[in-house]
């Protein structure tokens, strides 16, 4: 794997990413690639009247040739990547008091667009709901200013869809390249031929879902009293009689739904992220160190 990216020393969020693959992209950049050129990656030898290059040449290599050819290095270079934000974009993810999944999901493509930046990276974001947004489609780009003007957008956006159904087709927009690394962000309340869709869909890629659920989605519910509650999405209003054997139901239903999502995402080979209400790119980095802060 490659990590990019150092905590920012003027006291902004940046993200330790690291691809799981090779990059295919010439393009220069930080990280390991398939592309060959200047590098100190060495993924091969050869003659050197083959690769007429004696910068390359290995005399250890040479030495050992039961041919007595003299022997080079065939090197790789290190190449740029590509970032893509695939969001769900319904009206669940408006869900919660400050900071709102909404707010976490700007802070998360504000953080990632200051790291690419700084990285020589491209980075891309593609909005659903029940269609494919195109006001929320950003093509991948080098620009810095591109992402904090789309995670303004976001943070003063009102969100109305109600479902998450297109997100299968927002992952075809991706096209057929490999190498790039998908951050696949919602709070994944979907239902099961949806979520089995869009992860088909990003089949064979690299990616990281983000579980981004408001702060006591499932805890810290009322132990006792009369409440009215509404579904963001469907627009459905109920009264209900809080109790403490809803509370506990909401809790272990809370730690069932994390354990239920990582055996999903794992028959894809993908670990998941939570975060519970506000972003915090710390414990993103940890997730990509393997050190489960995130959990």
């Amino acid at each position: 794997m490659t990590t990019v990216g150092n905590r920012d020393g003027n006291g902004g969020q940046e993200i330790l990413y690291r691809l799981a693959r090779r990059a295919l992209q010439g393009r220069p950049g930080q990280h390991r690639s398939r592309a060959p050129g200047p590098g100190l990656d060495v993924h091969g030898f050869a003659p050197l009247a083959a690769y007429p290059d004696a910068r390359r040449l290995d005399v250890h290599v040479s030495a050992r040739d039961p041919f007595g050819h003299w022997i080079v290095r065939l090197p790789r270079q290190r190449s740029s990547a590509t970032l893509i934000v695939l969001a769900d974009l319904s009206a669940s993810m408006t869900f919660g008091q400050a900071p709102r999944k909404l707010d976490a999901l700007a802070d998360l493509v504000d953080a990632l667009g200051h790291s690419a930046w700084r990285a020589g990276d491209a980075i891309g974001f593609v909005g659903a709901d029940q269609a494919v947004q195109e006001q929320w489609t950003l093509a991948p780009t080098r620009s810095r200013g591109a992402t904090v003007e789309l995670a303004q957008r976001l943070r003063g956006a009102r969100l109305e869809g109600r479902g998450a159904g297109a997100m299968n087709l927002a992952a075809h927009r991706l096209g057929r390249r490999r190498d790039s690394l998908v951050f696949l962000v919602s709070d994944f309340h979907w239902p099961q031929p949806e979520f089995e869709t869009a992860c088909a869909a990003l089949a064979s890629r690299d990616v990281v879902p983000v579980v981004l659920w408001a702060r006591h989605e499932f805890e810290a519910w009322p132990r006792r009293g009369l409440a009215e509650l509404q579904d963001l999405e469907s627009g459905e209003r109920r009264v209900v009689w809080f109790r403490p054997a809803l509370a506990d139901q909401m809790t272990r239903a809370g730690a069932q739904r994390r354990a239920e999502l990582r055996r999903r995402f794992a028959l894809h080979g993908w670990r998941p992220f939570f975060c519970d209400g506000a972003f915090d790119a710390a414990a993103l980095n940890a997730y990509f160190h393997g050190e489960d802060r995130a959990d």
